[in-house]
């Protein structure tokens, strides 16, 4: 890709020659992640410091529109297809897996939405035009079995969190999901266990963190943990009770990965700041 001059210009980012690819170049959210990243003192140069060189992506059709890897589609979504994640890169990643230098790593695939990395090799997960929220899914981790998902990350905009467990495919996979509750009045974050298998989604466990921000928050530390039947969920020090899925028969080994919703498009962010992957070996109630 050639060299781009930028400035910005009413609040859009103006290049002198035409982008190759609108999720690189024409979501708002990457205007906020600027933003962000300018705020805590990250230096930026110009924006293709920020922007990653990301193999570029077809624009989605119409025929192709369907619902999110985690979130119900609301009516005002227009959600891409999510694929399954595909190996590209290291074969059979092992655990214990820790990153915190995202630049160059192919593992993680972009499902949905836009990701990209920033200049401080930060993963940036954002929603675009045509998307109410983005997903990426580590490849190569398809055989983990049980495992805690630690990250930290901030929480730029967007109702909804997820982080996401034994994904076998778009139809099967564990998550929790945060839910920013400010909106409705609440003060804090709900938390929820949720499995789906074969496309049908239960609600495992509920829960919440009512003195914990989320839209706007940074450093947030959550993670989700699997062994054998029995997961859980937590946010900030806040934890679901171990549930038993003995009931609803889950996936036993899956990949990992990362999800953002909200009801309105291009209105969902957050930074990936770390991911910290630990074996289980273990129940614990």
């Amino acid at each position: 890709m050639a060299n781009h001059e930028w400035c910005i210009f009413y609040g859009h980012i103006i290049t002198t020659s035409t982008p190759e690819n609108q999720d690189q170049y024409g979501s708002s959210s990457f205007n906020d992640f600027i933003a962000h990243i300018a705020q805590v003192g990250i230096p930026v140069k110009t924006i293709t410091d920020v922007l990653a060189n990301e193999p570029d992506l077809p624009a989605p059709s119409e025929a192709s529109l369907q619902s999110p890897i985690v979130a119900a589609p609301a009516p005002t979504s227009t959600p891409v297809s999510v694929a399954s994640s595909t190996a590209t890169s290291t074969p059979g990643l092992s655990i214990p897996y820790v990153a915190n230098n995202f630049a160059g790593d192919k593992n993680w695939q972009r499902t949905w939405g836009t990701k990209n990395v920033s200049s401080s090799t930060f993963m940036l997960l954002a929603a675009n035009a045509l998307t109410s929220g983005a997903s990426t899914i580590l490849a190569n981790t398809e055989n983990w079995t049980d495992y805690q998902f630690n990250t930290t990350f901030d929480w730029i905009k967007g109702q909804e969190v997820g982080l996401i467990g034994r994904y076998v495919d778009d139809k099967n996979y564990l998550s929790c999901e945060f839910e920013d509750t400010s909106q409705f009045g609440g003060s804090g974050v709900t938390m929820k266990l949720v499995q789906d298998i074969n496309g049908h989604q239960e609600t495992l466990e509920t829960g919440g963190a009512p003195n914990y921000k989320g839209i706007g928050a940074n450093g947030i530390k959550a993670y989700i943990r699997v062994y054998e039947p029995y997961a859980t969920c937590s946010f900030n020090g806040q934890t679901l009770p171990e549930y038993d899925m003995t009931i609803y028969p889950p996936p036993m080994e899956g990949s990992i990965g990362f999800t953002i919703w909200d009801p309105s498009l291009d209105n969902s962010g957050i930074v990936v700041k770390n991911v910290d992957v630990e074996p289980v070996y273990y129940y614990q109630p």
